[in-house]
């Protein structure tokens, strides 16, 4: 786990992939958690779209879990969606910023 969590901190696997993340709670703030993700995903190379918490719980039945959340679950389906669909993510590249960098510096 930790070698595979090194990899992915200095060499970005991820990079040019797009994510939102979602947090659940039954009580409480998922601040926390919704932060860190972020940090973490961030590291890793993700393209973040956006971000939403929910509050559920033991107590809240399915049908009111539906009714209350539907609309911003397929917002954040549509925020996924056209994130990826006009690749707002970037694919960085070695050599394109070494290359942008000497168009730059002839430039001066």
């Amino acid at each position: 786990m930790i070698d595979r969590m090194a990899f992915n901190n200095h060499r970005p696997a991820f990079a040019g992939r797009t994510a939102i993340i979602v947090t659940t709670s039954g009580i409480g703030s998922s601040n926390h958690a919704l932060k860190t993700m972020n940090i973490a995903l961030h590291v890793w190379g993700f393209h973040m779209a956006g971000k939403e918490k929910f509050r559920t719980g033991d107590w809240m039945e399915v049908e009111g879990m539906k009714r209350r959340y539907s609309p911003r679950i397929k917002n954040i389906v549509e925020k996924l969606f056209y994130a990826i669909v006009n690749q707002t993510a970037k694919n960085p590249s070695f050599y394109k910023n070494i290359g942008k960098r000497q168009r730059e510096s002839r430039a001066h």
